[in-house]
């Protein structure tokens, strides 16, 4: 991060040499922190220096940004980027490993065959299909502007499934001690309920549809 003048430039490199430049207008350095500045990898840089995602066999697709529109995407064989924007989307992963963020809205998510990533918000509902999927929970609190509040449904968190936490100060010894420290896993009839409260007090209440309890070991999130 560099200081010009009243402003702030952030240029960022990522493993596939791709570089980013981000000019926020009128801040300072010390403004600036961890808690307030997230860089994102481009999803499909690599660490030779290739430009198509994670391993030789991976074979770069779409890279999608949606409207304010309620809109449906689909991608393909190769590893996809979908992100929906403030509408009602549907977004299809379908084969390769695809990163699927349907951001604000009442968004489903489907990400098909492959270790996919799908970011979960406020009103949604998701399904990794086969492969070993990644469900990622942003804090309403630290992403307001692409995350909603509420609650959501996951309907095949299966084996090799795990949940990511991202900006919340969570750990899983608090998840059966209430909601005093933040997270609670419970048992209720069609599964098991996740809730969440960041620090904002924002709270997140996510359905594991089909699971028991008892499955839901300290590896299956990363906090």
């Amino acid at each position: 991060m560099v200081k010009l003048g009243s402003d702030v430039l952030i240029r960022t490199r990522d493993t596939g040499g791709n570089i980013q430049e981000v000019l926020v207008k009128n801040v300072t350095l010390r403004q600036l922190t961890q808690d307030n500045v997230q860089i994102i990898p481009s999803p499909f840089a690599t660490d030779d220096g290739g430009d198509q995602g994670p391993g030789a066999a991976t074979v770069r697709g779409i890279e999608w940004f949606g409207t304010a529109a309620d809109e449906t995407q689909a991608g393909g064989a190769g590893w996809d980027f979908l992100a929906g924007g403030a509408g009602d989307d549907r977004l299809l992963g379908l084969g390769g490993r695809d990163v699927l963020n349907g951001q604000a809205g009442a968004d489903t998510l489907f990400g098909g065959r492959g270790a996919d990533e799908l970011y979960v918000s406020g009103g949604d509902v998701l399904r990794g299909g086969g492969g070993a999927d990644r469900f990622k929970i942003l804090s309403h609190g630290d992403s307001s502007d692409i995350t909603d509040p509420g609650s959501a449904v996951i309907r095949d968190f299966g084996a090799g499934d795990v949940i990511e936490f991202i900006g919340f100060d969570l750990t899983f010894a608090a998840a059966d001690a209430g909601l005093e420290d933040g997270f609670q896993l419970r048992e209720v009839a069609r599964g098991v309920m996740m809730t969440m409260i960041d620090g904002e007090g924002d709270r997140m209440d996510v359905l594991l549809r089909g699971v028991d309890l008892a499955d839901l070991t300290e590896d299956r999130f990363l906090f």
